[in-house]
């Protein structure tokens, strides 16, 4: 049961119908609801002709005037919404301090003036009627804070956690690919005495990297979406606003721009690695060699005789 502009202080809209006119809140007027997106789908099958129709509710007939979207779920795991009447014997009695009221700040309103206002309220009341009003005061929170509780640090807990993996696996998928990177040293050089630049060598590591995580990013889109899915059925009931967890446009943005940046840096750290080795030390990191009496020599490489002042032996030509 909600009071008069509750919808509007909540500043949501309908996705179907309207919300509550003041004067259905007034006793004697036909009963009207609106339902959750969520008992929208699966006790009307999501058809939109449900507005207007009468339902039975509570062994009244009632008429749905509107359907929320599915982000609205405030107060939370709640179906549907009915106007609050109150009648003259309510409105004298205050004793009932039950109810919970929702209020909009002000624009450039902190919520600690917010507490400091309504605490003086809370003060004046106690004063002028000690009988009902004596050591009742007002708590006021953020409307988050209500709707996540207690789960909110589980799920901090959990973003941190796979913030992590991500950069586990993005670290150790850089250090793969400069190990590949030393390994190649010698065909970059190659690449640059044939006449391969800076920017060449930059545009070729770039394009691999960019390859390799785009097909990541695609093989993690389409795994995340059926893991998505089976996390929500195997997660407890009670976590707020789960049946809005999947993918969305935020979500591939994020995937995009993180593999972009992945992309991005390991295409320029492998590049970076060859320039900063001359193609003589890439070359001679990259030659083959013989075994000759046990001792390695690099093919083209001379050894001098071992008696004194003897000519070169030939260099090396067979293995």
């Amino acid at each position: 049961m909600v009071s008069e502009r509750f919808f509007e202080t909540l500043g949501v809209q309908p996705a179907l119908g309207r919300t509550f006119h003041a004067d259905e809140h007034v006793a004697g007027r036909d009963r009207v609801v609106i339902l959750s997106h969520a008992f929208w789908r699966t006790r009307f099958g999501g058809d939109p002709s449900v507005v207007g129709r009468t339902i039975t509710l509570d062994n009244e007939s009632c008429v749905v005037v509107g359907v929320m979207p599915p982000h609205v779920d405030y107060p939370s795991r709640k179906q549907i919404w009915i106007p609050k009447v109150f009648g003259e014997s309510e409105r004298r009695a205050r004793m009932q301090t039950y109810y919970q009221v929702i209020a909009r700040l002000k624009p450039g309103a902190t919520i600690e003036q917010a507490r400091a206002e309504l605490s003086d309220i809370a003060d004046r009341l106690a004063t002028a009627l000690p009988r009902t009003n004596k050591d009742v005061g007002i708590v006021l929170d953020p409307v988050f804070t209500r709707v996540t509780g207690s789960v909110r640090p589980i799920l901090l807990l959990i973003l941190g956690a796979v913030g992590c993996v991500l950069v586990i696996a993005c670290a150790n998928a850089a250090n793969l690919l400069l190990a590949r990177a030393a390994a190649r040293q010698p065909e970059m050089a190659v690449r640059t005495a044939l006449g391969a630049g800076r920017v060449d060598l930059l545009r070729l590591t770039l394009t691999e990297s960019a390859v390799l995580t785009v097909c990541a990013a695609t093989v993690g889109v389409v795994v995340s979406y059926w893991a998505v899915a089976a996390l929500v059925r195997l997660a407890p009931a009670d976590i707020p606003r789960l049946d809005e967890i999947g993918l969305n446009a935020q979500v591939l943005a994020f995937a995009v721009a993180i593999a972009s940046a992945t992309a991005l840096l390991c295409g320029v750290a492998p590049a970076v690695q060859f320039w900063t080795r001359s193609i003589d030390a890439r070359l001679w990191a990259g030659g083959r060699s013989c075994n000759r009496r046990g001792r390695a020599f690099p093919i083209g490489a001379g050894r001098r005789s071992d008696s004194a002042g003897g000519p070169p032996a030939r260099a090396a030509t067979a293995c």
